[in-house]
Formats: C-alpha cells, structure tokens, sequence
C-alpha cells in the first residue's frame, strides 16, 4: 500500500462545535495538501451522515471518518485529537458518542479500506495506545501511524 504518513496532518488543540465541523477542518487540509480532489468534503460529509462514524471504547470514544476512493489523490492518514471532546453519532446506531480522537482513513485504492479499518479498529481497542495517541505528541502519534502503514503493507 502506497500511503504517506505526513505530519501536516496531525492536528493537536483543535476546537469543533460538530462532528461536520471537524470533518470540513479535515477535507479542507486535505484538499489544500492535493492527497483528495475538490468533490472530497461534499462526498465526506454525505458519507458521515449516512454512516456515521463514531465508536464508542467505554473510557473514550474515537471517529474513523473516510470516503469513497474515487475523490483520493494519494494515500495518507490523519488524525485530529480536538482541545475538547467532539460530538460523533455512533457508527453501530446506538447514539452519540463523545469523540477525544478523530482518524480519518484516505485510501486510493478501494481493497484497502477494510484491512485498514480493521487495524485501526484493533489500534483504538488498547487503551494504553489510545492514551498515547491522545498526549499531543505528534512524534509519538506518527510513531503509531508509521506501524499501522507497515503491518499493512
């Protein structure tokens, strides 16, 4: 899998009052690095609110918003961890979900999407991990990311 872990795309302090709110930050970011096409936030947004997104772990909750591969550019990954909890509806229908850890999931290549979302599904499941992607520490957070890429690749 051809996918860039950058940076730029590791946003720690963020304030959102929605979870659009903080999906439009994303796309916005993501269309101005060229890794997504211009129909990306429309396509994002739709998706949310036809699938939502958020899972709920008991002590936290975390979002893995993504959209279709058709509005990718280039492979990456990124995540927000906003200055206060963002509000997620529940990806499994059961409600709102107070969302510490956003990760958006930007693949080109459709049989991707879900080996991706299955290890970072396992990713989010340890609460030590969790807890570490949430410090702020964008060197630890790329940390993370560059072994979820490499497990895979």
């Amino acid at each position: 899998m051809d996918l860039v872990i950058d940076e730029e795309l590791i946003f720690i302090g963020e304030s959102f009052e929605s979870d659009i709110e903080s999906l439009e930050f994303l796309a916005d970011q993501l269309v101005k690095r060229n890794y997504v096409k211009d129909t990306y936030k429309e396509a994002l947004v739709q998706r949310e609110n036809e699938f939502p997104t958020g899972l709920n772990f008991g002590a936290y909750g975390v979002a893995i918003p993504h959209s279709d591969a058709i509005h990718v550019n280039k492979s990456t990954l990124g995540i927000v961890v906003p200055a206060k909890p963002v509000v997620f509806q529940s990806m499994d229908g059961s409600g709102e979900v107070e969302v510490g850890l956003i990760c958006i999931i930007v693949l080109k290549e459709k049989q991707n999407q879900a080996p991706m979302l299955s290890s970072l599904m396992n990713l989010f499941s340890d609460e030590k991990a969790v807890e570490e992607l949430s410090s702020g520490n964008v060197s630890v957070i790329k940390k993370y990311l560059m072994e979820l890429v490499s497990a895979n690749c």
